[in-house]
């Protein structure tokens, strides 16, 4: 058998493949130094000096350095949005800055348009370069200060969103989005173990029927962040918050945005929900019927995380995002939760 080191070089060194076109490819990762020519190229910006990739998750991240400041260049996934989805997120953005709330704005590029287009092997990926948020993200130990000042500014946020309107489509994170897509992507990865199954149809039938009721009871329903929570905020010594990564956002009920807050309180038992909410209410109400919903907001983006699991995360990463494991881990989590925080109706397969 051939060594590695007697492999040829290239498809042409063996005769093989001389004229083929590129192999498929299902993502790549764009060179940074060759994001930085283009940046350069781009937009009107002091002159960038550095672009370090930050993360590679949904999108890749990327900060650039300039000589009168930094930026943040985001590079979309291929297919993941449309130019008109991310069109939505920045018409957000814009409308946000408008009233005063502190966001990442978008930087216009020399053409005046916000967004850019790369051609990737894999196809078009489009890119936009934010300014970057004001502050640093929090740090350990959090306090009910920091959650209270959370809850008054993401009132004022969804204050602000009230009157949004944009041309442009964006998927609304409603029951389709959370329970009917990612019950179709789990069904047949879930054949096997049954008992599962039709626990987790039982818990999307029971968030199902109390999101309808209460619904019909007046949840609010306005543009959602989609992702908020301490990871996608900066906060300067002053205090300012600065909200960034409206990537999942979109329009849905206000209630589902905080429930990363009640879910954290729950499991590690701390008084920052309490807090959060004293703070909203002092900008904006949070009624009977959206207190009622979160905890099962928190339930539907649970069964939403294992449906993204078993294929966008499972197509991108690899099989080893939904292992055995991991269902055993989420699935006692999610049953603990019913038992705990749903009331009292059955669901079926406990």
């Amino acid at each position: 058998m051939e060594s590695p080191e007697s492999w040829p070089d290239t498809p042409e060194a063996d005769g093989d493949g001389a004229s083929a076109p590129p192999f498929p490819v299902a993502y790549s990762l764009l060179s940074p130094e060759a994001l930085l020519a283009e940046v350069g190229r781009a937009y009107t910006i002091a002159p960038p000096v550095d672009c370090t990739l930050l993360r590679s998750y949904v999108n890749d991240v990327y900060a650039v350095a300039t000589t009168a400041g930094d930026y943040i260049l985001k590079v979309y996934r291929a297919r993941w949005r449309s130019r008109s989805e991310i069109a939505y997120e920045l018409d957000v953005l814009a409308h946000l800055t408008a009233r005063g709330v502190a966001v990442a704005p978008p930087i216009p590029r020399r053409d005046g348009r916000l967004i850019g287009a790369l051609r990737a092997p894999e196809g078009v990926r489009y890119a936009v370069l934010f300014a970057h948020a004001r502050g640093a993200k929090p740090a350990r130990p959090f306090t009910t200060t920091l959650y209270r000042h959370f809850g008054r500014t993401t009132a004022r946020l969804h204050a602000a969103l009230d009157d949004f309107a944009s041309p442009h489509a964006r998927v609304p994170l409603d029951l389709a989005y959370f329970l009917d897509r990612p019950l179709a992507a789990l069904r047949p990865r879930l054949a096997d173990r049954p008992d599962d199954w039709a626990f987790l149809v039982g818990l999307a039938e029971k968030v199902r029927a109390r999101v309808t009721a209460l619904a019909a009871a007046g949840l609010d329903w306005g543009v959602c962040h989609g992702d908020l929570s301490l990871d996608n905020l900066h906060v300067t010594p002053e205090g300012r918050i600065t909200f960034y990564d409206f990537d999942s956002g979109g329009p849905g009920w206000r209630a589902s945005d905080p429930y990363g807050v009640l879910l954290s309180a729950i499991l590690n038992g701390d008084d920052y929900w309490e807090a959060f909410l004293v703070g909203y209410t002092e900008v904006r109400p949070f009624g009977p019927a959206d207190l009622a919903a979160v905890p099962y907001f928190a339930a539907a983006y649970g069964i939403q995380e294992m449906g993204g699991r078993v294929s966008d995360w499972a197509a991108w990463s690899g099989r080893w995002m939904a292992t055995e494991a991991y269902f055993d881990d989420a699935l006692a989590q999610w049953r603990r939760w019913d038992a705990e925080q749903l009331g009292d109706e059955p669901t079926e397969g406990r």
